[in-house]
């Protein structure tokens, strides 16, 4: 199986799986805009990518099938803003 990555590099593709506003599973592709910023203490990675809602949680993967983290939501007004909580911090509260 595909394993995660800590690390994602400025303007790289990633693709989200998610099931927003009741659909039965999209695949939605982004960009990574900006390095970690810290937001209430945890770092989010800002992307290029269409984020409805309902889909924070959904899994991002880079093009190799490896996880990079989750959605975490997007930027108010915007459906094309959005916010990653990188895999590293998923595993850390899942204690691995």
């Amino acid at each position: 199986p595909a394993r995660g990555r800590l690390t994602l590099d400025l303007g790289e593709t990633i693709y989200a799986i998610g099931c927003p506003q009741g659909s039965l599973g999209d695949v939605y592709v982004g960009t990574v805009n900006s390095p970690p910023r810290l937001a209430n203490a945890m770092p989010l990675w800002q992307v290029g990518m269409t984020v409805f809602p309902g889909s924070s949680g959904s899994p991002v993967f880079d093009g190799r099938g490896n996880l990079v983290g989750v959605i975490k939501g997007r930027f108010r007004g915007t459906n094309w803003i959005g916010f990653l909580i990188p895999v590293s911090i998923v595993l850390e509260f899942l204690g691995r």
